[in-house]
């Protein structure tokens, strides 16, 4: 034919937007922010979005950009429809998404209990007609009713046994139905219920006597009001005794939730100085239901005073009680060691405290003694305004043994407001049984942020016996009446004392350095005073490593209470924000009179201060749950995603010391931050939180209002990113980053709220590094040679991508050494040199001397560093790459199980090291291979990592010599669900990839959570196994370098064992399905009906995966009749597997006999029809009840109600059974109890037609029960 000329004609078709999501028929709720998403091709232009909800009336714009984003977050409109849709406009075209709703899910969900019933109430939704409640029965939510009204009643329930429930709302008229609402949980209370929730005396102390009055409280916590007269029996014993029975008989009526005080006639026998323990309990017979609150024991203890001294009490070891306040559980305080609140006549507690206050601008920071412990602290803010006061009792002394009595305490009085109320101190005599008021003059009103020392001359009370003494708070009409005691002793006025009351640095006075002083604080408890120039000798020492003595002269006369600053003369190292100093001081006067108080021990030291939060609010946490601060690299950013404060209780404040962003001054960096969103199985909503950020710029340690760079001006659950500016005049080295957050905006949205205390919030504390732009800085890219093949040889060279990020430019003729490693084998220098002068931003190439050896067939993993002396940032100088001498096989009857080596595959992830493995797995449920020992898997041992792309690679496939090729995989996986997972994708060039699309006969997920372009369906959750899964590869046919790669990628969130690849399979196409066998009708052991269903399974007896929405052709012939219908598959039939199906049109059996029927399947592309129909024969029995024998099985009434008589057969008294739905699907199961008739209760089953198989002891029977 001679030359001959082609004129090629080809145009680009760029793939057109798709919405994602809102999906078709989705109900969303109104006010809720929602992400639009859709699927688009990269860089295909912009778009602006658009919501309508009145079915393309109106529209309104919710948001515009680049269609690459692949999605914007909108706010769903207040409104209720049925006709919602957003549309995008891009180059003056449409996309419509399908039509959705939107309705309000119901809010304020609220249970009150009563006796056997509970009624749940919520917030009526606005245009709903009807709600659907519902409640949780066997793991299963079950529909209770369908009312109007916002409230439904629970009844005869069973009593103390939680019960879930949720309502939804309904739009009737327009067929809407809303999403349910969060669960909530309550149980119904007792008609009975008493408890002993509370006992006033008697209490600790000295001198309890052989009479002791018992006073208790009881609750009525049941349904059942009490009269006047009603008697109720309690009991008590004392140490584990005799029981002692009283009754108490009511003077007025005692209805639920009032409680009723008595006094026990029988006196408590407790002169003896010892421990006491009372068990008080009710003993009402028809209190039987819930008695865990019927009992309540107490410790009294009877002291003997106090006699030796020094006392000292710095109350470090008392009770953690602090979160009881924050959550406001006002039971009684119980302190220890001989110190107490007075229950019975005050109007609240003092409690231990540790750190900051509770009340902003009140209070102190942290304790006296090292900064880290307690101290015993009150405030009237629970009182909510009214004048009250309030108790604390210390232990009971005996003085006489002192020369001269001397009380010493540390207090602190503080208030903003300056509004306080006053601390006095009392002295009871037991000698007198009498108070003595004011024994020292009150302290009054503010008096400054500082712990100040008070002394208190105790003479008068050495001979007056025991005495203890009360600390009294009087409080004003405001909150802020914070008081606070510490340190406190009761000793000699000795003739020398010196003790040491303070150590400096402390947390949050600025950037500590590899330079600081400590300093100590002395004062002089000694009735002497010290001479001027009196040498006193000093000490400290840092984490018990660096121990430091010297010797410190008196500038001036030291006088009784006088204090004075001491600095040592040593220097030293207290460099690092991510780390704390214990530091312990002393005072080693060789006269000293008391040395107890001459140290303080592990203060604690670091550059910024531990500030107090809570995130658990007590019923759901709060705090930040997302959070991330962008550096000059990946590797040198904040990422921490996903974290939970408050999931068990915990308190508030972290450091993140194990992530830093290191950022360069004068330039702009990302920043995102959002608010914990509550977990599903939390029935509380999330909050939402007012978040502020600052970064110490100037690093002095303290977080001022000008170094906010972000806050919020609303509560928000967005996630909200902005861009934060490093000023060019921040100071450089490492500083603090905080980001706080609270719920309420008076915590956090006022001025200085670095240090504030937050009870309904979360703080994290990050590093940020500021550094200045580096002057050299070579960034090595990537590898452009050499690429994957077949047949490379030995004389393989690199060539290495740069980009110069220096300021500095980069001459001409520099040398760049750089260090290869291949196979992590020890490195190899190569010295390349520029060709031309480069600017900082230009890239460029240069190509590796060195001849490389890759002519073996197999991977390379290849490392790359740049070790140019001059440049400063190492952190970009080095690139990894995976180099393959590829293999090429025939796609004909390519059959792989990877039990003979990787046979050409290979794990082609551009990371240090591999992700895909190929071996035996070793993981609890990926453990092992589908056939024999080897699979390709995520990691043989442990987790996959998180944010991760991992490539496994095929050899080269030529389909040349395959007509209708299918490929089938077996695959085992278990991931984070809907996050990470796995896609197919295939080249002809090498070069350019695309996703295999085979619907769920390829892909088990049909959804994703991501927004990265792997796209759904995709493989991904759990599969409980392995799997098979398939696609048609007719597209390649004909082409011959076909390559396939599995593409995995992680977040940074959950990680989990991964996926696992066996028995990859091409081979031509031989889809096949059979009939495999008659579900029903079957003999019932009764009179067949006249409107028989006709069910039955068919079986994949091919090498296809048969995907859902596959049309088939089902039919019968009965009785010379034939019938045929189409049917859609509506799940995917692996090879294996079978598919139920029913035929449309009944059949009529009601006559008795032997009836025959075929059944029969038609599919396209069968490879054999012989095996597609099959004929069944199936006796009909009369119902007459002469006919039935002994050995068959009874059901009547059948049709019936729900509850149906089974009689077995004689010998088979022990039968299991289950009923399905006609479709296969398994309803309900359970077994005979033993009697030859028994009982099955279906009443909750909705009218229609089921399938009961009795079974067991080799019998097995299967009748239909029709329900109506």
């Amino acid at each position: 034919m001679g030359a001959q000329s082609f004129a090629v004609t080809y145009w680009f078709e760029e793939k057109e937007p798709t919405i994602v999501y809102p999906y078709d028929g989705v109900v969303l709720s109104p006010g809720q922010v929602e992400r639009l998403t859709w699927n688009s091709a990269p860089n295909s232009g912009e778009y602006t979005a658009e919501i309508s909800i009145d079915n393309g009336q109106s529209w309104s714009t919710i948001g515009s950009g680049e269609l690459s984003n692949g999605g914007v977050d909108f706010t769903v409109p207040e409104a209720a429809t049925a006709n919602s849709f957003i549309r995008l406009l891009v180059d003056g075209e449409q996309i419509l998404s399908k039509k959705f709703s939107i309705l309000q899910t119901p809010t304020n969900l609220k249970a009150t209990t009563g006796y056997k019933e509970i009624t749940l109430t919520w917030d009526l939704v606005e245009d709903a007609s009807s709600y659907d409640v519902f409640k949780v029965e066997n793991a299963e939510l079950v529909l209770m009713s369908n009312v109007t009204t916002n409230q439904y009643l629970f009844e005869d329930l069973e009593v103390n046994k939680k019960v879930f429930m949720t309502v939804r709302a309904r739009m009737d008229s327009e067929s809407v139905i809303g999403e349910r609402a969060k669960a909530i949980a309550a149980a119904s209370i007792p008609l009975y219920d008493l408890g002993v929730v509370a006992m006033h005396s008697p209490v600790s102390g000295c001198h309890l006597t052989s009479s002791e009055s018992l006073r208790v409280a009881v609750k009525n916590f049941g349904e059942y009001t009490y009269s006047a007269g009603d008697k109720i029996p309690v009991a008590y014993t004392l140490n584990n005794g005799g029981v002692n029975r009283d009754t108490i008989i009511l003077t007025e009526a005692l209805p639920r939730n009032a409680t009723v005080n008595f006094t026990f006639k029988k006196k408590a026998y407790m002169s003896i100085p010892k421990a006491y323990s009372f068990k008080v309990w009710t003993a009402l017979q028809a209190d039987n239901i819930i008695t865990t609150n019927d009992t309540l024991i107490r410790r009294v203890e009877n002291y003997n005073p106090i006699s030796t001294f020094p006392y000292r009490q710095n109350f470090d070891d008392m009770p953690d009680l602090q979160g009881q306040i924050i959550n406001g559980v006002f039971d009684p305080v119980y302190l220890s060691a001989g110190w107490d609140n007075d229950h019975e006549n005050d109007d609240f507690e003092w409690w231990p405290n540790a750190l900051e206050t509770l009340i902003d601008g009140t209070g102190p920071s942290a304790d006296h003694t090292s900064g880290e412990g307690k101290y015993l602290y009150t405030e009237s803010s629970f009182l909510e305004g009214q004048v009250g006061e309030l108790y604390l009792l210390s232990p009971c002394f005996d003085l006489a043994a002192i020369a001269q009595p001397t009380m010493y305490f540390w207090y602190h009085a503080f208030s903003e407001s300056l509004e306080m109320g006053s601390l006095h101190l009392d002295a009871y005599v037991y000698g007198t049984q009498e108070w003595m008021l004011d024994i020292m003059p009150a302290i009054v009103g503010s008096q400054g942020d500082k712990w100040k020392l008070q002394i208190v001359d105790l003479m008068d009370f050495r001979y007056l016996g025991s005495v203890k003494f009360r600390f009294r708070v009087v409080t004003s009409t405001t909150e802020h009446n914070a008081f606070a005691i510490d340190d406190f002793k009761i000793s000699d006025r000795y003739t020398n004392d010196l003790s040491t009351i303070s150590i400096s640095p402390s947390a949050g006075e600025g950037i500590l350095t590899a330079d600081e002083t400590i300093n100590i604080e002395l004062v002089n408890y000694g009735r002497a005073a010290l001479a001027e120039a009196t040498s006193i000798p000093v000490g400290f020492s840092i984490n018990d490593t660096l121990t430091v003595h010297e010797n410190f002269v008196l500038p001036y006369e030291f006088n009784f209470a006088d204090t004075i600053a001491v600095s040592f003369n040593q220097r030293v190292n207290l460099e690092g924000l991510d780390k704390r100093f214990s530091v312990d001081a002393w005072v080693a006067m060789p006269s000293d009179g008391d040395r107890l108080n001459d140290s303080i021990v592990g203060h604690k030291v670091q550059t910024y201060t531990e500030v107090w939060s809570k995130c658990f609010a007590g019923v759901s946490p709060t705090g930040i749950g997302n959070f991330y601060f962008d550096g000059i690299h990946e590797s040198q950013s904040i990422r921490n995603y996903g974290t939970i404060c408050g999931e068990t209780g915990t308190d508030g404040y972290s450091l993140v010391s194990n992530q830093r962003s290191v950022v360069y001054k004068g330039y702009d960096y990302d920043m995102g931050v959002q608010a914990i969103i509550v977990p599903d199985f939390w029935t509380w909503p999330s909050f939402g939180q007012f978040i502020k950020v600052w970064i110490d710029f100037n690093r002095d340690g303290y977080l001022s209002d000008d170094e906010i760079v972000y806050e919020n001006d609303s509560r928000s659950l967005l996630f909200e990113e902005t861009t934060i500016h490093i000023p060019v005049d921040a100071e450089l080295g490492p500083t603090r980053l905080r980001v706080r957050s609270s719920y309420h905006a008076n915590e956090i949205m006022v001025p200085d709220a670095a240090n504030s205390v937050i009870r309904f919030g979360e703080t994290e504390d990050y590093i940020i590094e500021i550094k200045e732009y580096p002057k050299v800085d070579l960034e090595v890219l990537s590898l452009t040679t050499p690429l994957s093949q077949v047949g490379m040889g030995n004389q393989e060279k690199i060539s290495v991508n740069l980009r110069t990020l220096g300021s500095d430019p980069l001459t001409m003729g520099t040398q760049l050494p750089f260090q290869i490693s291949i196979n992590g084998a020890e490195s190899q220098e190569a010295i390349a040199a520029t060709i031309q002068l480069y600017e900082m931003g230009d890239e460029f190439s240069v190509e590796l001397p060195t001849d490389f050896d890759f002519s073996e067939v197999g991977s390379y993993r290849i490392s790359v560093v740049n070790a140019f002396e001059a440049d400063t940032d190492p952190v970009n100088d080095t690139t990894f790459a995976v180099v393959t001498n590829m293999k090429k096989v025939s796609a004909a009857d390519y059959s792989e199980d990877f039990e003979n080596g990787v046979q050409g595959w290979w794990d082609g992830s551009v990371l240090p090291e591999a992700v895909w493995e190929h071996g035996k797995p070793n993981k609890p449920n990926l453990n092992a291979a589908y056939s024999g020992d080897n699979a390709w898997i995520t990691k043989l041992t442990g987790e996959y990592p998180a944010e991760t792309e991992a490539i496994l690679c095929s050899p080269i496939f030529d389909f040349t010599s395959i007509t209708n090729p299918y490929l089938t995989i077996m695959l085992n996986i278990k991931t984070e669900e809907a996050f990470d997972g796995m896609i197919l994708e295939a080249s002809v060039d090498g070069e350019t990839w695309s996703k295999i699309n085979g619907g769920d006969a390829l892909y088990n997920y049909k959804t994703t959570q991501q927004s990265w372009d792997l796209g759904a369906p995709w493989w991904s959750g759990y599969s409980a196994g392995w799997k098979q899964f398939g696609v048609s590869l007719a597209d390649y046919v004909g082409e011959s370098d076909v390559m396939f790669r599995f593409r995995f990628r992680t977040d940074i969130y959950v990680n989990d064992e991964g996926i696992a690849i066996d028995n990859f399979t091409i081979a031509e196409s031989k889809p096949n399905v059979k009939i495999k066998n008659l579900i029903t009708p079957v003999a019932t052991g009764s009179t067949l009906t006249d409107a028989e269903k006709v069910s039955f399974t068919i079986e994949n007896i091919g090498n296809t995966v048969i995907p859902s929405k596959e049309k088939i052709v089902i039919g019968k012939t009965f009785n010379g009749e034939t019938t045929r219908h189409n049917h859609t598959l509506n799940k995917p039939i692996r090879t294996g597997e079978q598919y139920l199906v029913t035929i449309p049109q009944t059949v009529d059996m009601s006559a008795g006999g032997v009836h025959l029927i075929t059944v029969f399947v038609e599919m396209d592309g069968d490879v054999d029809t012989s095996d597609n129909s099959k004929e069944f024969s199936v006796q009909s029995v009369t119902s007459d009840v002469d006919y039935l024998n002994e050995n068959e099985l009874t059901v009547y009434p059948n049709p019936g109600k729900g509850l149906f008589n089974v009689t077995l057969p004689s010998g088979h008294s022990s039968l299991s059974w289950k009923v399905f739905a006609v479709t296969g699907n398994l309803l309900t199961q359970g077994s005979f109890n033993g009697l030859s008739t028994d009982q099955i209760n279906l009443t909750h089953l909705a009218p229609g037609t089921y399938l009961l198989q009795v079974y067991g002891n080799s019998f097995n029977q299967t009748i239909k029960l029709i329900v109506y």
